[in-house]
């Protein structure tokens, strides 16, 4: 068995693993391509061909939309944009008079993968409750 394989065993067990998990998605970016998982073995789709596909897969190929779950249409050029639009807006609220006094400033446009910053508390917390909320000593 290992001079059939050669030295892709462990290539060919991950490329079964990623069968086993997203296999309609795999099947549908051999079809695109004209080719069938069932062909997987043959010399019409070899295990290194599997292997070159799945490896190195367009970024809107259904495998990346799997492995992505919702994210997956968030590429470099969208994150771009996104950037663009929040400068933008940041731009034209600095003309306002809310921006005058620091009020209603534009929130960002949501990432994926990025959480909103969580607000703690309501209240301005003094110098020595920070030290003991960060366990901090201070040497008086």
């Amino acid at each position: 068995m290992a001079q059939a394989l050669g030295d892709r065993h462990g290539e060919i067990c991950s490329l079964d693993v990623l069968i086993e998990a997203y296999p309609t998605a795999i099947e549908k970016d051999l079809i695109d391509r004209g080719l069938r998982l069932r062909y997987l073995g043959t010399e019409t789709l070899t295990w290194g061909d599997l292997e070159a596909i799945v490896a190195w897969p367009d970024e809107r190929s259904a495998l990346v939309r799997a492995l992505r779950g919702d994210d997956w249409q968030w590429g470099l050029p969208e994150q771009l944009v996104a950037a663009a639009v929040d400068r933008l807006s940041l731009l034209v609220w600095f003309q306002t008079k809310d921006a005058q006094y620091r009020r209603n400033q534009p929130k960002p446009i949501p990432r994926p993968g990025i959480a909103a910053p969580e607000r703690i508390g309501d209240q301005p917390m003094s110098f020595a409750d920070l030290n003991e909320f960060l366990g901090w000593e201070v040497a008086a």
